[in-house]
């Protein structure tokens, strides 16, 4: 028992005891996917426009350089097609991304999801845990801001 101003109140048990840790995990993770597919739709009905406008992506990116980083991620250096430096734009590093190859014709194209690494003034470095291997240097790619998930891992 603790004692309170005077009154005797039970001890306070953990919230969430039993199954109510399960039920509210399982809650976050359905809150996080729904997140995720929410994002996903307002960005796909964007033009490439329209993302450069409101900072949520940068088109006309090609890959520059693929490398090996820490903990076996892969950093993903990306570009300017035009070579000037990257327009306006609301990334910084931490920021989760999601990294879609442009492929000719409209086909299907590859896609990954990563974290800011490093920005500078002409390049955008993205490190993913793997990479697509049609993700080479010099292919035409898109940066569009992704859902974070920092609250899901942190009440996780």
């Amino acid at each position: 028992d603790i004692r309170v101003l005077g009154s005797e109140c039970p001890a306070v048990k953990p919230a969430m005891a039993g199954g109510n840790a399960d039920e509210l995990l399982r809650l976050l993770q359905l809150e996080r996917a729904a997140e995720l597919a929410d994002v996903e739709k307002s960005q796909a009905d964007l033009s490439h426009s329209d993302l450069l406008r409101l900072g949520l992506g940068l088109p006309r990116l090609r890959v520059g350089d693929v490398s090996s980083g820490l903990y076996g991620r892969t950093l993903i250096e990306l570009v300017a097609a035009s070579g000037a430096p990257l327009p306006p734009h609301s990334f910084h590093p931490g920021s989760v991304v999601a990294v879609k190859a442009v492929a000719a014709g409209g086909g299907g194209a590859a896609s990954i999801e990563g974290t800011v690494y490093k920005l500078s003034e002409r390049a955008v470095t993205v490190a993913a845990e793997s990479c697509p291997d049609d993700l080479e240097e010099g292919c035409a790619v898109v940066l569009t801001l992704g859902a974070s998930d920092a609250t899901y891992k942190r009440e996780r």
